[in-house]
């Protein structure tokens, strides 16, 4: 079924950023169902699966590369099939290299990457289309480090306990799918999505813990047991011979 949803959308994008568009929310929305289907049944054959699919991705490239219009051998085809995301990829890391500490400051990627580059403004966005190569072209190491430190908070925020509740598991696979689509073609830190996905996961969290909390509690509200009356001894009579 995903399959054919695929094949689909793909006949319907014309253009090859259109495609590369679908191709990246596609991916996203495996890494979505495999976090998921992980947490829902076992983590080892969602990671079996995903690695399956992967394998069977990288096969169709290397066996049939003219399909996706890919020369393995040539730089501006790679360039090509991947809607001008290679040079782009490329040019980020030596603007990182070029200033591996600081970077080149916030917003500055377009500008610089013309500049490295020679290219006109049109073929320069705004961004590498893959969030940690646009943070270590902008904000160096340091900021690259404060990202895989915001990353890693996020990430133990939404799937520490994520099992237990089927809301909060959702919310979960969706931030690993939204996180996924960064990688490809999106924004990161500048999407509500992913805000939004934090404070409802953290809320839902939160409510959990207190719920366990208040079931755990001894009812104090209850009045106390009266202890068991104590019985009175009495003695037979005595009879005088």
């Amino acid at each position: 079924m995903l399959a054919c949803a695929l094949w689909r959308l793909f006949r319907g994008a014309r253009s090859l950023p259109a495609r590369a568009g679908v191709a990246a929310a596609f991916a996203a929305l495996l890494v979505g169902l495999a976090v998921l289907g992980g947490m829902r049944w076992s983590a080892k054959k969602a990671a079996a699966l995903a690695a399956v699919v992967v394998l069977v991705g990288v096969a169709f490239v290397a066996i049939a590369p003219g399909a996706i219009r890919l020369d393995l051998g040539d730089s501006k085809s790679a360039n090509s099939a991947t809607s001008g995301r290679y040079d782009l990829i490329s040019g980020g890391v030596g603007l990182f290299a070029d200033k591996p500490l600081e970077g080149w400051g916030s917003g500055s990627f377009p500008r610089q990457y013309r500049r490295h580059e020679h290219v006109s403004a049109e073929r320069a966005t705004s961004a590498s289309h893959t969030i940690p190569i646009t943070v270590a072209a902008e904000q160096g190491a340091l900021g690259l480090i404060a990202y895989l430190a915001v990353l890693a908070c996020a990430l133990w925020r939404l799937f520490r306990g994520a099992r237990t509740l089927p809301a909060r598991a959702g919310v979960a696979a969706a931030f690993a799918a939204l996180l996924a689509h960064t990688m490809l073609y999106a924004s990161f830190l500048e999407d509500p999505m992913t805000w939004m996905l934090l404070a409802v996961g953290t809320a839902l969290a939160v409510a959990g813990r207190t719920r366990k909390a208040t079931v755990a509690a001894p009812d104090t509200a209850r009045a106390p047991e009266e202890p068991a009356p104590t019985p009175v001894r009495t003695q037979a009579p005595v009879t005088k011979a």
